[in-house]
């Protein structure tokens, strides 16, 4: 009776001992599981605090772009007389282009990651700052 007493012991032992490792573990593999949710949540910060901002400017810089190509198609159609409020339009819409490229890069936060392509300036940049005589004339001869 003794040694039928003793299994029980050791039964119940190893028992409590497969629900404690069970416990740890999935204590364990919770914290891992947040502990990455933390780095991605960091990175969707990121995301909507830089990209996305350039994101939205952007897709207005490339509708004005299609409004303007639109407009200086348009003006070689148009009678010598109708051209200067067409001027205008096409010098507003190359305003609103170079508006729209300014504000698509907010200032950039620490990056953990660098890379070779975020280190040189990009072609938009370039264009930003290059002046206006040299990336094309907005203003056109009737």
């Amino acid at each position: 009776m003794k040694s039928q007493g003793l299994t029980e012991t050791r039964l119940s032992r190893r028992l409590f001992a497969a629900f404690a490792v069970t416990a740890i573990a999935f204590v364990l593999s919770s914290v891992y599981s947040n502990w990455l949710s933390v780095e991605i949540e960091r990175q969707t910060e990121s995301l909507l605090g830089n990209a996305l901002p350039s994101i939205t400017h952007l897709t207005v810089a490339v509708d004005d772009l299609r409004d303007f190509e639109a407009a200086t198609d348009d003006y070689a159609d148009q009678p010598p007389g109708e051209r200067a409020p067409a001027r205008e339009h096409i010098a507003e819409l190359r305003r609103d282009i170079d508006s729209a490229l300014a504000t698509s890069t907010p200032e950039r936060t620490s990056c953990t990651r660098t890379s070779p392509r975020h280190s040189a300036p990009s072609t938009r940049q370039s264009l930003i700052s290059m002046p206006t005589s040299t990336r094309g004339s907005t203003s056109m001869r009737a």
